[in-house]
């Protein structure tokens, strides 16, 4: 299990390191061109001595070849609370998975969902959802400014690390008042700067398969 702690500081490094297997993982699938769908936290599991991420329920991955993108389907398939607004709206690809990792990436980070709703506020097909939309751009530009902010003024760097940054790029829509920039995708991610003396690290998760279990 990851240990997390609120406050400002940033991510443990325990769980920064366990974050980056993640997008390992994450990065296998994308590069033989697989769309998980349903990252959450409930589809990470931790193996091995020592202890290494591993990426779960792959076996309802989609393929997906380059240049081609999904029809949206409301209200059908992924976990509300980590679903990416495009998904409901229009065509999607690969960088709705990198939406999930940066939400997951903010509650290591401080704890907690950044927003919660009980409806998808970007379905198009009812009324009560698009309703929830002001109040999701309130919370998420509150969530993007929390990030910017304690980015700068990071914690103990033995113990912490602050990845902001990089999870501000994660979570860029195209509706958001500001940061609505290009999602980065996961080469960009695993290359970014916040890692620091992550990006040293040599990489626990090389190669990879999808095996009978799902399990990546």
């Amino acid at each position: 299990m990851v240990r997390l702690e609120r406050g400002a500081k940033g991510m443990l490094m325990a769980a920064a390191r366990v974050f980056r297997d993640v997008l390992l993982a994450v990065k296998v699938l994308h590069d033989q061109n697989w769309l998980h769908g349903d990252i959450k936290p409930a589809n990470i599991g931790m193996v091995g001595a020592p202890s290494r991420a591993v990426l779960l329920d792959t076996g309802h991955a989609t393929y997906l070849a380059s240049g081609v993108r999904l029809n949206p389907t409301p209200g059908q398939g992924g976990t509300l609370s980590y679903l990416a607004p495009e998904r409901e709206i229009e065509p999607y690809d690969h960088l709705t998975d990198i939406w999930s990792l940066g939400v997951i990436g903010y509650e290591l980070t401080y704890a907690h969902h950044p927003w919660r709703f009980a409806l998808n506020p970007w379905r198009d097909d009812k009324k009560e959802c698009e309703d929830l939309r002001p109040a999701f751009r309130e919370r998420y530009q509150e969530a993007i400014d929390t990030l910017d902010r304690d980015s700068r003024s990071p914690g103990d760097s033995q113990r912490h690390i602050h990845l902001g940054r990089l999870l501000i790029e994660m979570l860029r829509f195209p509706w958001a008042s500001n940061n609505h920039g290009r999602r980065i995708d996961i080469d960009e991610a695993l290359q970014h700067e916040a890692w620091g003396p992550l990006l040293s690290d040599e990489p626990r998760v090389k190669r990879g398969r999808l095996d009978d279990d799902g399990e990546l």
